[in-house]
């Protein structure tokens, strides 16, 4: 990803943020918001018991948490240019400290499921917001770092989520989890009041990002390249939604060790993507979709199926679904026909809605390994094929 999938500020005079600790108080806030949609696959066994429910309908914990994510992007990526990024990532930030403490709350699934729909509108904010002001108010010789270190907060926050929500589950339950993240909020959105320089003067209203994204659909190869990117983060969810709901590893600590073993891969994303810069955007998004669909065809095989095997097989799955997100925003923006902002919001409104439905793939399969690697590995072979019909509708 790169300083030209945001809107950049051509204003003369503007101060410019300071790097190094606007990136730390970025990427700290990326990883505890993104890490929410995460944090319930390994309670989902904690969750049915307290509210006596059936597993496949406690996924859905995960899966209304990411649509109403999904949605409040859209509408807080308009706040953001109406009434600037400070305001809505400290007043976004706040509001969530207060829906994240409702969370534990919920007695039964249906309350449950409403707060986590809340939860995930407000926990929103931050992502637009903080897009918008890496991409105006950081140096521009800086700009692609900071965007770097933002998107792959955002993707770690997939493994960290899971690992940290793990960690914190004890004899008292799930809702200590919840209870964390709440004085985390506080302390994000103070630090971010902190460090996050004054709004810039708004010029004028600003149009809703919707509509230039209802124009950005109708462009080729967008129509291509949209459904390839729901396939993204929603197998890699499905996979490690199976991890969880197979049973195959029963032990907590195989599962936490099996979880932190992909931390590393994580790290190793940022230094892996630019070795193959060269290559076209589409071409890096079709190779890594196909060696993620090789991967999880692996873990189809019931002898790949131990902790030693998922744990390799995990690994390399992160460096390649790692490698295929920044690869799809790429392609998406090479066509983002003067509209730049919009792009964003739709790659990542459309990667969020794969990520909500991954749960509920594994689930329609019985979550059990085999067949939820089955499902990801058709799922990646189709984002291949897309990415490659969007290909060549470019050459045309």
């Amino acid at each position: 990803m790169t300083d030209s999938t945001v809107p950049t500020s051509s204003r003369v005079g503007v101060p410019s943020a300071p790097t190094a600790p606007t990136l730390v108080a970025a990427s700290l806030a990326a990883l505890l918001a993104v890490s929410q949609f995460y944090v319930v696959i390994p309670m989902f066994d904690r969750l049915a018991d307290d509210w006596t429910a059936d597993i496949d309908s406690v996924t859905w914990t995960q899966t209304v948490f990411g649509l109403a994510y999904s949605a409040g992007f859209l509408l807080w990526g308009w706040a953001t240019d109406r009434y600037g990024p400070r305001r809505v990532m400290v007043l976004g930030l706040s509001i969530t400290v207060v829906t994240t403490a409702l969370v534990p709350l919920a007695t039964t699934i249906e309350t449950g499921l409403a707060l986590r729909a809340v939860q995930g509108l407000t926990t929103a904010a931050f992502a637009p917001a903080a897009f918008t002001y890496l991409g105006t108010r950081i140096t521009p010789r800086h700009r692609p770092l900071a965007l770097t270190v933002l998107t792959s907060s955002f993707f770690a926050a997939s493994v960290v989520g899971q690992v940290g929500a793990q960690a914190l589950l004890g004899e008292d339950g799930w809702r200590r989890v919840f209870i964390v993240s709440s004085i985390a909020f506080a302390i994000m959105a103070a630090l971010l009041a902190w460090t996050v320089l004054p709004d810039e003067p708004q010029e004028h209203p600003a149009a809703p990002v919707w509509t230039a994204m209802l124009a950005m659909v109708r462009r080729r190869p967008i129509p291509l390249l949209l459904p390839a990117v729901l396939t993204i983060m929603g197998s890699f969810v499905a996979v490690y939604t199976a991890v969880e709901l197979s049973g195959v590893l029963a032990d907590p600590d195989d599962l936490l060790w099996l979880r932190a073993g992909s931390l590393p891969a994580m790290v190793l994303v940022p230094f892996v993507a630019p070795l193959f810069a060269r290559l076209a955007p589409t071409t890096r998004l079709a190779t890594s979709l196909a060696v993620a669909a090789a991967l999880t065809a692996v873990l189809a095989i019931p002898a790949a199926q131990t902790l030693l095997g998922y744990g390799l097989v995990l690994f390399a799955l992160v460096l390649a679904i790692g490698t295929a997100a920044p690869s799809a925003v790429e392609a998406i923006m090479a066509h983002h026909g003067g509209a730049p902002g919009a792009a964003t919001s739709l790659y990542v409104f459309t990667l969020f809605v794969g990520a909500s439905l991954g749960s509920q793939a594994s689930a329609a399969v019985g979550g059990g390994m085999s067949a939820t690697a089955l499902v990801a590995t058709a799922l990646l072979a189709m984002g291949v094929l897309l990415t490659l019909a969007a290909a060549r509708q470019t050459r045309q």
